[in-house]
């Protein structure tokens, strides 16, 4: 039995790696093209030509402020694997599931990240399991490039910055520079780890004033840092290359205030996103998430609130606690910022949905200490049964898994999600659509019309012969089928047209295919 024990103990990482890598190859064809892939191929492409010469168009490009620290290795996979720019099924495809393997690698670094704080690898597991059995970011981790690969990159970083606070070597603090500079080359919210290991080690100096050489060596470590980091940024970010400074501060007054007015569904009511109530992402945070992983996550918020206050600065010196603190910050300041500064967010929580890294870190700090009371197994069984329930959720609705919601929100009345808010926004959906009209339609020519862009994308998530079968058109009467993504529920179609199928998750309606009735002929 020990020898068993300890096997598992040795193997488990690993083996959670392994068993989600092979559900993810084993299911990854079966999400759709979300609205923003083809766009953030296009700045992979972009930014991969004008650094080979190919073009020099980066300059005037509409969006050659994004950072392109997972765009141009997606762009750098298709060349290996001689997919041509041309070839859109495979590159998806391709990109869909290397998207899912640095989400899963993300997993894994936050479990060594707890099993390096905590000595427990079975408190690292669940910390995995916090972070692959959260649905929504499950499901956008196929087809969302832009924030699940930031989140994922947060706990890297995190680890790094636990080794190299922990064991004072340039190396560590090399490597940590190289992450945080590709944190900040995907999304320029990154810098925040600036922020956070300066102040690390500036409080560790105070705390130490007394050694002159602590002082010393926190300044070389952050130099070291930091020269790192710029150096890193700048080589990896090709819109940076001609003008670095004027070019970032461009690129930051962009992420400061977006380029985008347009009004989303939220409790029932169309809103333009820059009159967006300042509890939207407060809501969407805790109605999207299980809700025992909110009440652990708020209940680490708390606990290291209070055991700050009680030791002011002086829990700094323990590595563990400075760890959390470091983790409260990350979560927290985001969250009050975009309140405060009344910034542009929309579809769910996603521009925000890099703080489920820190608060999973809060998540496991409430439940260790849990585990050490008498509160453990009623703990420990709360945190099993959401995993089984939210498990089989999963299973039940994928590919869907981001149309979540947990018992907070009434998800057992039919089409009441569907009135109150956004739900297949992306437009996935539209993939299991294009498919029932192929496999259910002889004709050689099927004309169709669709209510947004990514039902023209999802074109591209079918194979060359069935794809060749399709002609899209703009005007519905025009077309032989319509399909509606119900954006707006208030959108409804033509009363005459004859519903023919719907994609449907927890009694909710996100994707129909309407059957276009032709008019009828007067006779004269």
């Amino acid at each position: 039995m020990n020898r068993i024990r300890q096997t598992l103990n040795k193997y488990i990482g690993s083996g959670l790696l392994a068993i989600f890598t092979i559900i993810g190859i084993w299911n990854f064809s079966s999400y759709g093209i979300a609205w923003d892939e083809p766009t953030q191929r296009a700045i992979g492409y972009m930014s991969w030509g004008y650094v080979l010469r190919m073009n020099d168009k980066l300059p005037t490009f509409y969006d050659r402020d994004y950072g392109v620290a997972f765009e141009m290795p997606l762009v750098a996979l298709e060349k290996a694997l001689l997919i041509d720019n041309h070839q859109a099924y495979e590159a998806h495809r391709m990109r869909h599931l290397a998207s899912h393997l640095f989400f899963l690698i993300g997993a894994f670094f936050c479990f060594l990240l707890v099993d390096y704080l905590y000595r427990s690898k079975w408190l690292a597991a669940l910390a995995f399991l916090f972070i692959v059995l959260q649905p929504r970011l499950y499901a956008h981790s196929f087809f969302n490039s832009k924030d699940i690969p930031f989140m994922s990159m947060f706990f890297i970083c995190f680890y790094l910055l636990a080794k190299a606070l922990h064991e004072r070597k340039n190396i560590q603090f090399i490597l940590l520079g190289v992450s945080v500079a590709l944190l900040i080359n995907l999304r320029l919210a990154g810098i925040i780890m600036i922020v956070v290991v300066f102040s690390v080690l500036l409080i560790d100096s105070i705390l130490y004033k007394s050694k002159r050489s602590i002082i010393i060596a926190n300044g070389k470590s952050f130099i070291l840092f930091f020269a790192t980091s710029a150096l890193v940024l700048y080589i990896t970010w090709p819109f940076l290359w001609a003008h670095p400074i004027d070019n970032f501060a461009y690129a930051f007054r962009n992420m400061s205030n977006f380029r985008w007015g347009a009004a989303i569904l939220f409790n029932e009511q169309m809103i333009p996103t820059p009159k967006l109530p300042w509890y939207y992402i407060l809501e969407w945070f805790s109605i999207s998430t299980p809700i025992v992983f909110v009440a652990l996550g708020a209940t680490g918020l708390v606990l290291i609130c209070i055991a700050f206050i009680k030791s002011n600065f002086s829990i700094f010196k323990n590595r563990l606690e400075q760890q959390t603190v470091v983790y409260a910050i990350c979560f927290g300041s985001p969250i009050i910022l975009v309140i405060l500064l009344h910034s542009v967010v929309y579809g769910d929580w996603r521009h925000l949905y890099f703080v489920y890294a820190p608060f999973v870190m809060l998540v496991v700090y409430a439940l260790n200490y849990f585990i050490k009371t008498k509160l453990k197994w009623i703990a420990l069984s709360g945190v099993l049964f959401t995993f089984c329930s939210v498990s089989l959720f999963m299973i039940k609705q994928a590919p869907y898994q981001h149309i979540y919601f947990n018992s907070l929100v009434d998800s057992k009345t039919p089409e009441y999600l569907y009135s109150q808010f956004e739900l297949d926004y992306w437009g996935v959906s539209y993939k299991e659509s294009l498919e029932y009209i192929i496999n259910n339609d002889l004709d050689s020519t099927i004309s169709i019309a669709v209510q947004s862009y990514p039902g023209v994308f999802n074109q591209f998530s079918l194979n060359d012969k069935d794809r060749g079968r399709l002609k899209y058109v703009s005007d519905w009467r025009e077309a032989k089928y319509y399909i509606a993504q119900y954006i707006d529920p208030k959108e409804r179609a033509n009363p005459n047209w004859q519903k023919w199928f719907s994609v449907k998750v927890a009694n909710n309606t996100i994707s129909s295919v309407y059957k276009i009735r032709p008019p009828s002929i007067t006779q004269p």
